[in-house]
C-alpha cells in the first residue's frame, strides 16, 4: 500500500528528536518493566546524541529498552549503555584517559580533529558542531597548523 509516500529522515539527521524519543521509550519499558526510571543522565544523553543510529528508531528503541531492563539505579548513565555498545564505550573510557592531561589548547586541538574526522573534514558542518563560525574555525586551523589538504604538499 503505497498510495501516499512518507519520507522521513533517518534519526541521524533529526538529532533534534533523540531526547524526547529516549524519553519516550524510558517512560515506555520503565512501565512495563516495573522500575521507576526518571531519565538520563547529561553523559548517557550525549552519547544518544552524538552516536548515528544505523538502525534508526528501531535502534534506539532497542538500546532504551536494554538499558532501563538492566539499569541499577533510577537514572540509565553511560555505565547502562556499556551492555549495548561495549567497544565504543571501551573506546570513550581509554579517550577520556588519554585526554585528563591536557592542556586546554591540546583538547582544544584534539576536539577540533575529532569533528573533522566525524564529518569527513566538512568545514561548515564542522564550525556548526563546534559552535563556532567557519572564519573561527579557519583561524583555528591555523593557529594549530592543522592541515586539511596533506596530499597538496606532495605535490
Amino acid at each position: 500500500m503505497n498510495v501516499i509516500p512518507i519520507h522521513i529522515p533517518p534519526l541521524r539527521d533529526r538529532k533534534e528528536d533523540i531526547p524526547m524519543l529516549v524519553d519516550h521509550f524510558i517512560k515506555v519499558y520503565a512501565k512495563k518493566n516495573n522500575k521507576d526510571i526518571k531519565g538520563v543522565s547529561p553523559s548517557a544523553m550525549s552519547f544518544f546524541i552524538d552516536y548515528d543510529w544505523p538502525g534508526n528508531v528501531r535502534e534506539l528503541e532497542n538500546v532504551v529498552e536494554r538499558s532501563v531492563a538492566l539499569a541499577r539505579k533510577n537514572i540509565i548513565d553511560s555505565d547502562d549503555l556499556a551492555y549495548s555498545f561495549p567497544k565504543r564505550m571501551h573506546k570513550i573510557q581509554e579517550s577520556r584517559s588519554e585526554r585528563k592531561d591536557m592542556t586546554l589548547d591540546e583538547m582544544e586541538k584534539w576536539l577540533i580533529l575529532d569533528t573533522l574526522e566525524r564529518y569527513d573534514n566538512n568545514q561548515k558542518v564542522t564550525a556548526q558542531k563546534l559552535g563556532i563560525s567557519t572564519t573561527t574555525l579557519w583561524r583555528k586551523l591555523k593557529k594549530y597548523n592543522i592541515d586539511l589538504n596533506p596530499e597538496d604538499d606532495q605535490k
